[in-house]
């Protein structure tokens, strides 16, 4: 199970300074359309990848801290984990086209 959490936590996330630059050239690439179809996919993929890396990392934290708070004295299964994973990636992308615009 330590395995799996330094793994988890060892994936990159990207630094405050990163997401706000990506996420100019990203807004910048949306307002003006000064992009071609790879950029955007580029950006696109890098902020799905950021989402990922993030939701998976809060459903390990709150699961932790609902085993901490009931002090059931079980261990932290990885089905939990993804169920609430699964729960916060829906909440994420509920109103996210699905499509990118030409």
């Amino acid at each position: 199970r330590m395995a799996t959490m330094q793994a988890l936590f060892s994936k990159e996330v990207m630094s405050e300074m990163d997401i706000m630059c990506i996420s100019n050239a990203a807004d910048l690439c949306s307002y003006y359309d000064e992009c071609d179809l790879e950029e955007r996919w580029a950006f696109l993929n890098r902020f799905e990848e950021q989402t990922e890396i993030m939701a998976e990392r809060m459903a390990t934290m709150q699961s932790l801290v609902r085993h901490l708070k009931t002090g059931d004295h079980l261990h932290l299964e990885d089905e939990e984990v993804a169920s609430l994973k699964s729960k916060i990636m829906t909440a994420a992308t509920e109103d996210s086209p699905s499509d990118v615009a030409p």
